[in-house]
């Protein structure tokens, strides 16, 4: 297993717990902060969601790598593939038939000498909701933006993100999970 980076930076996951599993894997998971508001929450009857489990262990570079649990691909169920696409810039290329609120992404993308590059889930027919997974080349950032991901007040509409420089040439990787209103992004 490749170890890969989260992009979130530790804004959205806290009180972080962690285990040595009986093969000597780290695993950590934690508690992801609420969009919503208090009386949002209170409504609905429910508040707070945990992150996926992730193996924990070192990159060349000397810092910390994140990977999903392996044990999550038992969770997949239809499969749906593309080939090589070449989506020109600044164009969008909906998946035809590609509808749910709970699924795993696996993209790559070589972006060549894009600028900008990334993937929109949970959107909505007339595009009014989604949430864009975007890379920013020129600023070496991977982001989610969620100013568009609910047309509720109650919810945060912001930015999160992280730092991810790319070397020249390598393409871009993301293992992309949604659970309804929870998306994860593992990257590279």
């Amino acid at each position: 297993m490749t170890p890969k980076t989260a992009v979130n930076d530790g804004d959205s996951l806290y009180a972080p717990q962690s285990m040595r599993d009986e093969r000597g894997r780290r695993l950590m998971w934690g508690c992801l902060w609420e969009g919503r508001s208090e009386a949002a929450q209170l409504s609905a009857g429910w508040a707070g969601v945990i992150s996926l489990p992730r193996v924990l262990s070192p990159l060349p570079d000397g810092t910390l790598g994140f990977a999903p649990v392996t044990e999550l691909e038992a969770l997949r169920d239809r499969h749906s593939s593309w080939g090589a696409l070449h989506i020109p810039p600044s164009s969008v290329y909906p998946l035809g038939g590609v509808q749910s609120d709970a699924f795993e992404m696996i993209v790559e993308f070589a972006p060549g000498d894009a600028a900008v590059c990334g993937v929109e889930v949970r959107r909505s027919a007339p595009s009014a909701e989604r949430t864009c997974i975007v890379y920013d080349r020129e600023r070496g950032r991977l982001e989610i933006d969620r100013s568009q991901s609910s047309a509720s007040a109650d919810d945060e509409h912001d930015l999160r993100g992280g730092r991810l420089a790319l070397g020249d040439g390598e393409p871009l990787k993301l293992d992309i999970f949604v659970d309804r209103s929870v998306v994860e992004v593992f990257a590279n």
